[in-house]
């Protein structure tokens, strides 16, 4: 680091290469491009040549090149040994969530909020239909030959569900829950939701939402249960074997937040057991890629039970371009203000994290922060 200029690490070389993705629209990659070289013009900006570093090799950059501050995406640990290193005053995500970064005493951490909840909400509903009408299974008849000559459309055949006359729960009221309500609100179907706090503005917004205060009436009244809540120490689990087996038969169990929030081991004994029979739309897992063994489990689980719709994708709920685009540029921009900051003021934008966001009100909380030391030197 040269006088007051601070150190950038990005820890993949995808925020600014994905602004060359022919499916990212113009108006993104202008974006992405222009904050690029804001950034460019306040810090000395050092990007790993590797997607996915090493934390032997994200420590050593770090250490050597006295690091300010660091980009990273949820495929990236930030851990302990990372955020501990003095010179390191802040941590940026592409992420809305954070559960991939060691909160280090001193250490600002920010995200992406309001970016890609639109999308998550969407593919939400897209796993929502596609299980319940078993489109991928039905696409995999088709595909295996499966669909013979001589079997002729009949009134039973392949028969599924449809939305209406279910109970819909949403566990986890935030900025996705809220466009998951929009969406499917105009179905005919009864929405229940449990959260922290109640939301009179929702429910005055949309007449069939209702608030469940006891989440294991939320478990036992829905027909399916999407959730969107965030991963840490006190949702780590949170759905194991108790929620598990208070869920209706057949009932379908949607994760695109994060797969800790699932017990695995206890959705799997539960399934094998017969304890349970639920679907499962998962785009999150608790180990990612999933284990062979985790896999092989659920295969079994199938076979001995085709009466139960399993889809697994691998955590693409952001996968649309633009989304992915925006997540870059909004991580881009913390990091631009950051290294621009030199007061309480400059932070105000700033996408803190929840943990964190009491600090755009008690800006005297940031005396303990190593930015304000920073600020002090220039």
């Amino acid at each position: 680091m040269s006088g007051t200029t601070p150190t950038v690490y990005l820890a993949s070389p995808v925020f600014r290469e994905i602004a060359d993705n022919p499916k990212v629209s113009v108006k993104y990659k202008f974006m992405i491009n222009k904050v690029w070289s804001n950034l460019n013009t306040a810090a000395h900006v050092i990007v790993s040549e590797n997607r996915f570093p090493s934390e032997e090799e994200m420590i050593r950059v770090v250490k050597e090149k006295e690091v300010d501050f660091i980009g990273c995406h949820l495929g990236h640990r930030i851990t302990e040994s990372i955020a501990s290193i003095p010179s390191v005053k802040a941590v940026s995500t592409s992420n809305v969530g954070w559960n991939h970064i060691h909160l280090q005493p001193g250490v600002v951490v920010t995200n992406t909020p309001g970016v890609l909840a639109g999308t998550i909400a969407e593919y939400t509903v897209s796993l929502i239909l596609a299980n319940l009408r078993n489109i991928v299974g039905l696409n995999n008849y088709v595909w295996n030959n499966q669909w013979k000559l001589d079997e002729k459309w009949d009134l039973d055949r392949h028969i599924a569900k449809n939305t209406q006359n279910l109970t819909y729960g949403i566990l986890g009221m935030g900025e996705i829950g809220r466009e998951v309500v929009h969406r499917v609100a105009p179905w005919d179907i009864h929405i229940a939701y449990n959260d922290i706090f109640q939301s009179g503005e929702m429910e005055e917004k949309y007449s069939n939402l209702n608030y469940y205060e006891d989440v294991e009436h939320l478990f036992k009244t829905a027909d399916i249960i999407s959730i969107h809540i965030p991963l840490d120490e006190s949702t780590h689990h949170y759905i194991g074997e108790r929620l598990l087996r208070l869920m209706r038969p057949h009932a379908l169990l949607v994760n695109t937040a994060r797969g800790g929030v699932i017990d695995t081991e206890a959705l799997i004994r539960l399934l094998k057991n017969k304890d349970i029979s639920i679907h499962l739309a998962l785009d999150v897992h608790e180990d990612e890629p999933m284990p062979a063994e985790t896999l092989n489990e659920f295969r079994q689980i199938a076979k001995e039970r085709p009466d139960l719709c399993f889809i697994f994708t691998p955590h693409s709920a952001t996968a649309d371009a633009d989304t992915r685009a925006r997540m870059s540029a909004t991580m881009l921009s913390n990091l631009n203000s950051m290294a621009r900051s030199s007061t309480a003021r400059d932070i105000k934008d700033l996408n803190l994290v929840p943990p964190m966001a009491i600090l755009k009100k008690e800006s005297r909380m940031l005396d303990d922060y190593r930015i304000f030391k920073w600020w002090q030197g220039k």
